[in-house]
């Protein structure tokens, strides 16, 4: 499946259905995001239960520690 992820195309794997499943895939899971999709922000706990379409827009933010 294609989408768009911050303003690029990423070409997703099939077996990634849910927003949750795309968190995991990219090592997210464990910080705090922010999701965004198609114009929506996303509350947290129903990251599982979004489900993830072809030519969907998705924008993710996450922090980064750091000095």
């Amino acid at each position: 499946m294609i989408i768009q992820l911050n303003g690029k195309s990423a070409d997703i794997p099939e077996e990634i259905v849910t927003l949750q499943d795309l968190l995991v895939w990219y090592g997210l899971k464990d910080r705090i995001v922010i999701a965004e999709l198609n114009r929506e922000i996303i509350d947290k706990k129903n990251y599982q239960s979004t489900t993830l379409i072809n030519r969907d827009i998705l924008e993710l933010i996450h922090f980064v520690g750091g000095g």
